[in-house]
């Protein structure tokens, strides 16, 4: 898997860093990133639960988001992340822009709560977990 790292890309699976792939139009100016130096911080997680289809095209929309508002959530906040898609995530309340809200969540140590939240990203298609342990201090 390839994701973006500050300038430089991080291949997880193999360690090594990557050139970006541009995802902009043939007419865009393609950016210089520089891939020269090491990796200060690395994201050694894995993906848990991912809505790989987030951000692409819909059937029923020809559109890709306009705007990505990304929440950082506790796993066991199954009401108020319901709240936030019957709200302001909502995407009847923006005309013009093609909202997406995705909700990031850590790991707990708790079978039930694990489940819950997998049957929740099956049904929403928001929700991306990661393998870190998801702890308050």
């Amino acid at each position: 898997m390839v994701q973006p790292y500050g300038k430089t890309w991080l291949n997880h699976t193999q360690k090594t860093m990557v050139q970006p792939r541009y995802f902009g139009r043939e007419d865009d100016n393609e950016i210089a990133v520089d891939t020269s130096g090491p990796v200060v911080n690395p994201h050694p997680y894995q993906f848990i639960i991912n809505s790989l289809d987030l951000c692409r095209q819909s059937n029923d929309s020809d559109e890709v988001p306009t705007i990505l508002s990304y929440v950082q959530t506790a796993p066991s906040n199954f009401d108020r992340r319901e709240r936030i898609r019957q709200t302001w995530a909502k995407q009847d309340n923006y005309r013009g822009v093609r909202l997406r809200t995705i909700f990031v969540v850590g790991q707990r140590r708790n079978t039930q709560l694990q489940a819950d939240l997998e049957t929740e990203a099956r049904r929403y298609g928001d929700i991306v977990q990661e393998n870190f342990i998801d702890n308050y201090k």
